[in-house]
């Protein structure tokens, strides 16, 4: 049964609401506050049900990178509150996005549990995977994100992003690696411009 609440009435009032399992949202924050650096590979299923496949690399706070294979060919970037998308098969300058309303800023908050005082949090835990739900009360009409994680040990294995048009991008993650050394070189928009520049 899913249960819709507020994560500080759970913790703060209501600590018997999950009777599954008590301690395993707190296991789930835990996980994903103690995430530093993430490396994987993915599969992400577009909302017209093309596929495409790359590289991800996560640094927090905030920094994100996914490196898209043929025939995608683009980079997007997350830094310093900015999401730039570069097509490397166009000439046209990168498009750049604010992350701030965007759910999926959760993935790279340093303490999720701070930030998950003012959202939704929908948990539905099964025998081998655990669903977490998030969205933010604040902007509801910017969509929402679900995570999947496996269980024994705990890995996050994919993520659901919906945005405010219910359009839905799923990204299934494999030869996920915790802990690696990344430069924020990695992540800087600027740096990644004139590397495209040089190399036209």
């Amino acid at each position: 049964m899913k249960i819709f609440y507020r994560f500080y009435l759970l913790i703060l009032f209501f600590p018997s609401v999950v009777t599954a399992d008590p301690t395993s949202l707190e296991k789930l924050t835990l996980y994903l506050n103690n995430i530093k650096t993430l490396e994987a590979n993915f599969e992400q299923i577009n909302n017209d049900n093309s596929v495409s496949t790359g590289s991800l690399l996560i640094k927090k706070p905030g920094k994100l990178r996914m490196k898209y294979e043929e025939p995608n060919k683009s980079v997007v970037l997350v830094s310093s509150g900015l999401v730039t998308i570069f097509d490397l098969k166009s000439n046209a300058p990168p498009q750049n996005f604010a992350l701030e309303n965007s759910p999926f800023r959760v993935l790279l908050f340093s303490d999720l549990s701070l930030e998950m005082v003012n959202m939704g949090v929908n948990y539905d835990s099964e025998e081998s995977k655990t669903i977490l739900t998030i969205k933010d009360l604040k902007n509801q009409n910017e969509g929402y994100i679900e995570m999947t994680f496996t269980l024994n040990p705990i890995v996050l294995e994919q993520w659901l992003l919906v945005n405010s048009m219910e359009e839905k991008i799923i990204v299934k993650l494999t030869n996920v690696s915790l802990g690696g050394n990344m430069s924020n070189s990695l992540f800087d928009a600027t740096l990644e411009l004139g590397k495209i520049k040089n190399n036209r």
